[in-house]
């Protein structure tokens, strides 16, 4: 077995165990929507391999886990609207983007003190 089969290996174990993790519809691997989900702006370009939607912070706890125990990097991105903040292109090919969009509570607002505790897929539409 050569490094790539070990690496298809772990893919795929990666994969099963995320989609376990988040469910079907909050993983992707199909390389095609992963490029149009990640495309971006910027003169250099890198693809994931995986792209993941947690809903929860007990969601991106086990998919950080996961992606520890395989050897693999994360890029986390909020909402990846924002041109040049965190862009959906990792700077790196590979690995496994984090899309927290669907992160959208706004858990607590303080008036009196100004501040405001929300979760990342907090847009100012909400």
């Amino acid at each position: 077995m050569n490094a790539t089969d070990h690496r298809c290996k772990t893919c795929d174990w990666l994969v099963r165990r995320l989609q376990e993790i988040l469910g079907a519809d909050g993983v992707l691997a199909d390389a095609d929507a992963i490029e149009r989900v990640t495309r971006a702006c910027v003169p250099f370009r890198t693809i994931p391999s995986v792209v993941v939607y947690p809903s929860t912070s007990e969601q991106v706890q086990a998919v950080v886990l996961a992606a520890v125990e395989a050897d693999t990097p994360l890029w986390p991105v909020s909402t990846g609207k924002n041109w040049g903040y965190g862009a959906r292109s990792a700077a790196y090919d590979g690995g496994v983007t984090i899309l927290l969009e669907r992160m959208t509570q706004i858990v607590h607002v303080d008036e009196e003190l100004a501040y405001a505790v929300i979760e990342p897929g907090v847009t100012y539409q909400h």
